[in-house]
């Protein structure tokens, strides 16, 4: 998982689930470079939204924003945060990233403090939801009115049902707080 958005010379990165190597060449196929990047926004913990984020926010000075609990338990995996410039962000509490404004908003999704994001620049409203377990009435009206929405549902209920999964991790990924199908 990685989302790049850009509005003007503004780029954030939402999640780095790439190693770092992986990121840099995905990013360099877009004529870009991690040094391009104002920010590096991180969903949750799991190693699919994290993988490279410590890495690139280190290397690259890249200011690296997540809630408090995500930072926590992000802590005791390999390096982590550690060493990066690490910013905490509140559900609900809007902050500024150059010329866009950035508001976490808390969803249901099994992780320690998991919150998705709604990034807005001069009149345009974007929303980003990737993990979500179920669309909660909260998560419903903060994404309300977007201009555009990047909602991920990443399985189908059938699917996983005759899928090799265990079944513990069916019923995660397939319970209101796992993924959208």
């Amino acid at each position: 998982n990685g989302t790049l958005i850009e509005q003007g010379a503004t780029r954030v990165l939402v999640d780095c689930g790439f190693s770092l190597r992986e990121t840099e060449r995905r990013l360099a196929a877009l004529g870009l470079s991690a040094t391009n990047l104002a920010a590096l926004l991180v969903t949750h913990e799991h190693g699919d939204h994290v993988r490279g984020a410590g890495a690139l926010a280190r290397k690259y000075k890249t200011p690296l924003y997540s809630t408090f609990g995500t930072a926590r338990a992000v802590t005791g995996k390999a390096a982590g945060f550690h060493g990066a410039d690490w910013r905490e962000v509140r559900p609900g509490r809007t902050f500024e990233l150059a010329d866009m404004t950035v508001t976490p908003v808390t969803v249901p999704h099994d992780a320690r403090e998991p919150v998705q994001f709604h990034l807005s620049a001069h009149g345009r409203r974007l929303g980003v939801v990737t993990d979500l377990g179920h669309p909660s009435a909260h998560v419903i009206q903060a994404f309300a009115g977007c201009d555009a929405l990047i909602l991920e549902c990443n399985h189908d209920r059938q699917m996983l049902a005759d899928g090799p999964y265990p079944p513990r991790l069916k019923r995660r990924v397939g319970g209101d707080w796992g993924h959208l199908s």
